[in-house]
């Protein structure tokens, strides 16, 4: 008789909810289901203590930060809450964010979906000893957030990802004989004209922090020279913070 061998088991942290009026540990199918299309055993966990946690991830093979309808509450950034209908989870922050360097030590996988970004990001802050929560902004840009795929998402994702930069690149081509001026490299012309197209802002609109995007649409930083320097964001806010209406 034979056995399968286990498959690697991924914790994935719930969420709390209200739901007719009783507490709610809550995980999307869609997590759930991404975990077992990955050949993985997932494990929802609700809230857990230091001690349960370290458990845990003695038992666990990877963890998956999923994203939610909350935000990680803004005291974690040095901020305060302008809105209190914001939706948060300061329970799942409690013990998600410790969770964050346990495994980084531990040199265990970790996925992160939408929500589950930030959770790294702060997490990583905390990470550098001596230093306030303002000031070690500039250090987390030794985070590397590295992009893979497995067998059943390569098939469905990875025919999109090349479509625009195909399409620049067939637009605006490289050793291209009108170019004049190549002592920067054949990328150096064509990097401007595409940066033209572009532009190089980018107008908002955004409501209730965050920013009002359709289902499909995204922001992205586009670098258009093969071995491009660093670059500085810029971000203007105009407006007013939002306000609770009175009672």
């Amino acid at each position: 008789m034979t056995h399968d061998a286990p498959r690697p088991l991924v914790l994935v942290p719930a969420c709390n909810r209200w739901l007719g009026g009783h507490p709610y540990h809550v995980a999307g199918n869609k997590y759930v289901d991404f975990v077992r299309l990955a050949g993985c055993l997932p494990l929802v966990v609700p809230d857990a203590s230091a001690d349960e946690a370290a458990q845990l991830l003695a038992l666990a093979d990877g963890v998956l930060l999923t994203g939610s309808p909350s935000n990680v509450e803004p005291r974690h950034f040095g901020e305060a809450v302008l809105d209190p209908a914001l939706p948060l989870d300061p329970q799942r922050d409690a013990w998600t964010l410790p969770l964050v360097p346990q495994l980084l030590a531990r040199g265990l996988p970790l996925f992160a979906i939408c929500r589950g970004g930030p959770r790294i990001v702060e997490a990583r802050a905390r990470l550098v000893p001596g230093q306030p929560d303002a000031t070690t902004r500039p250090e987390l840009a030794e985070v590397r957030y590295e992009l893979d795929f497995g067998p059943v998402l390569s098939a469905v994702v990875k025919p999109f990802l090349p479509r625009v930069s195909l399409w620049f690149d067939r637009a605006v081509p490289e050793g291209a004989p009108y170019w004049t001026h190549t002592l920067e490299g054949d990328d150096d012309m064509p990097a401007h004209v595409k940066a033209a197209l572009l532009g190089p802002t980018l107008t908002l609109p955004l409501g209730a922090g965050r920013p009002l995007l359709g289902t499909w649409q995204g922001i992205y930083l586009c670098e258009h020279r093969d071995h491009g320097g660093s670059r500085r964001l810029v971000a203007t806010l105009n407006g007013e913070a939002s306000r609770p209406s009175p009672a």
